[in-house]
């Protein structure tokens, strides 16, 4: 899970384009231990990574951090330091193709901007350590702008969330009967069939029977076989 259980025998395999994306609250959520992170994470180039609710999390890289430092102090609070801990956040320009990271020429125009003067960050003392330890995203970060456009403005998201909450529970919901259907590859299905496979194949270009790829071949739902009428063919 995300290197949790990682073995110091591990570590040779790490090269400087390899991470470790860390999602405490995931391991805590399904009780898979404590494993070895903590103890080698500082070889294991970390970056914080995040899950979304279907594993009951919050999609917050601030939040994984912040667990991931909090449970690190419980055992050493000399350790998981602001500066190290911001590092990792950070980690995510460096390993993924964004181009994002930097306020300079050249760079990808996307950058967060926090109100830090809301009741929860007050007093100021060190504008990281109120990131890291105080905010909650959702209302501290006040504007969001990628590849120079605003996607949220002045506390207000700018896009459609009603459409994209429906479009995310249809393809769950596709993900899951995807899940729970059984299927049959071309071959078998022609044969139950008894027909040839250019006719299935004109078929699924046509859209006459719904199929999915799996490893670059198709895959027909087997309920298609109880469904499929020879008018069709």
């Amino acid at each position: 899970g995300h290197g949790l259980w990682v073995q110091q025998s591990d570590l040779k395999y790490y090269r400087d384009t390899t991470c470790t994306a860390i999602s405490p609250k995931t391991y805590l959520k399904l009780g898979m231990g404590k494993g070895n992170l903590w103890k080698y994470y500082a070889q294991m180039n970390p970056v914080s990574g995040n899950d979304g609710s279907a594993s009951s999390n919050s999609i917050d890289v601030l939040e994984q951090i912040r667990m991931f430092a909090l449970l690190g102090k419980w055992e050493d609070e000399e350790e998981f330091k602001l500066k190290d801990m911001w590092e990792i956040l950070m980690n995510g320009h460096r390993y993924l193709n964004f181009n994002s990271g930097r306020i300079e020429a050249g760079y990808s125009a996307d950058f967060n901007v926090f109100d830090l003067t809301k009741c929860s960050t007050a007093p100021l003392y060190n504008p990281l350590a109120s990131i890291l330890y105080s905010v909650q995203a959702a209302s501290a970060i006040t504007d969001t702008l990628i590849c120079g456009k605003f996607v949220k403005r002045n506390g207000k998201l700018m896009l459609n969330e009603r459409e994209i909450v429906e479009n995310a529970s249809h393809c769950a919901k596709e993900i899951y009967t995807r899940e729970t259907e059984t299927y049959l590859s071309v071959q078998d299905f022609c044969r139950l069939m008894n027909i040839s496979q250019t006719t299935v194949y004109r078929m699924i270009k046509e859209q006459k029977i719904p199929a999915i790829k799996f490893g670059g071949r198709y895959k027909i739902p087997k309920s298609m076989f109880d469904k499929l009428n020879p008018r069709y063919l």
